[in-house]
């Protein structure tokens, strides 16, 4: 499923991101803010009408399956007068943005992608993102011995994926789950609960629940899946990428949720009991 990765800390890249020498940086809650984070799709991210971003600035954009990538704005605009980002943005819903920031970047699906974008990172922070890697069995092992003792009881189905290459700055998710086969099969799954257990740097940061039923639907107007001992833990809100900002032990996961219905965006603290630091909904008219 997940073969390849990508880990990065942050030198040149965020360098290039960073605002103006000796302006104030923003501390973490408002560094997930609406003029901080924006969301968008193909190459075009929604800007509020008071932002202070301009043509020329560079942001940090993360999309499923890539690595993050520094992207420079070409033009702000209304977007009652950027007609030719109709399409990407299906601009009669009622959540669309009051500006719009074009991307240097080429929007080459059928379908624009949905991203997530970030201004003005400190060059101290850092970030990872891509396809994870699977974890190997040595790997899944070390990380079961970490769980606490209520985490390991009977014979759970258990995954593992690993974010970023750098032993001493990564982030693994392993996922243990109790199943309820389907009559007369070891390998399709009629219910499953089971929790991710995320792991910043080595140490168990929080977990998150979760009980999935074959065939039921998750989204609106979205088929259920068809859950088997190969896909149960193959959510539909993908996790994106990860940041760490400056003087923080903390890192944020960012996700992106497509539906037929909408779009969701949310970047969370790793094992905080709370509301996200971020999020964002774009309603996709049909």
């Amino acid at each position: 499923m997940q073969k390849s990765g990508f880990a990065l800390t942050v030198c040149a890249l965020l360098a290039s991101l960073a605002g103006p020498a000796g302006a104030a940086q923003p501390s973490s809650d408002e560094r997930f803010s609406r003029d901080h984070t924006l969301y968008g799709r193909g190459d075009w991210v929604g800007a509020p009408q008071a932002t202070s971003m301009k043509a020329g600035e560079r942001l940090l954009v993360f999309q499923e399956g890539q690595a993050p990538a520094g992207i420079t704005v070409t033009r702000i605009g209304p977007t009652s007068r950027t007609a030719e980002a109709k399409y990407a943005w299906e601009l009669q819903g009622n959540t669309a943005p009051s500006y719009l920031a074009r991307l240097a970047r080429p929007a080459v699906d059928d379908i624009p992608a949905a991203i997530l974008a970030v201004r003005r990172l400190p060059a101290s922070s850092s970030v990872m993102g891509g396809e994870p890697f699977a974890l190997t069995a040595t790997e899944l092992r070390v990380h079961v011995q970490k769980l606490p003792p209520k985490g390991r009881t009977g014979q759970p189905l258990i995954y593992g994926l690993r974010y970023g290459r750098n032993p001493g700055s990564r982030v693994v998710d392993l996922f243990v789950g109790y199943p309820t086969y389907a009559p007369k099969s070891k390998t399709d799954i009629k219910a499953i609960r089971f929790k991710r257990y995320s792991f910043a740097d080595g140490r168990l940061a929080g977990f998150d629940e979760f009980r999935r039923v074959s065939g039921l639907e998750e989204r609106v107007d979205t088929p259920g899946p068809e859950l088997t001992t190969r896909n149960w833990f193959d959510l539909g809100t993908k996790t994106v990428g990860f940041i760490r900002l400056k003087d923080s032990q903390t890192w944020y996961r960012l996700t992106i949720d497509e539906g037929f219905e909408g779009i969701n965006y949310r970047a969370a603290a790793l094992g905080a009991d709370e509301a996200p630091a971020y999020e964002g909904y774009h309603y996709t008219p049909h």
